[in-house]
């Protein structure tokens, strides 16, 4: 067999793998990331708005919107990364819970309690 029909079966196999690896694991984590980090900066938004009483409408319907990408794209990830991910203490299902809690409290301590609930179960 030429060397060039080596060459392109190899590179086939090749690109399939990348494909795919990019497709089903970088991708997914990238985004799930970048949802991540979101969250973390709406919630300390939202503890510096705090200060200043309580939370505004616009606050309450972002901090929904972002815990319902956190979970669409949790679910996204591959399994082995969520077991991974579970292993180093990240739960999103539980920093979730507390997201819904954080919108729905008017209590400013309460709220302070959430914010670092959501910090603990995103370890940041």
């Amino acid at each position: 067999m030429e060397a060039k029909y080596i060459g392109a079966i190899v590179g086939f196999i090749l690109g399939s793998v990348g494909y795919t690896l990019s497709k089903f694991w970088i991708i997914p984590i990238i985004r799930f990331k970048m949802v991540r980090g979101r969250v973390l900066r709406l919630v300390s938004c939202a503890e510096t708005v705090l200060d200043s009483g309580t939370l505004r409408e616009s606050t309450i319907a972002e901090l929904r919107q972002i815990n319902v990408k956190l979970s669409e794209r949790y679910n996204k990830l591959h399994p082995a990364y969520r077991s991974f991910l579970a292993n180093k203490g990240v739960l999103v299902d539980d920093a979730g819970k507390h997201i819904l809690t954080l919108a729905n409290t008017r209590n400013e301590d309460h709220a302070r309690n959430h914010i670092s609930k959501i910090r603990d179960c995103l370890k940041n």
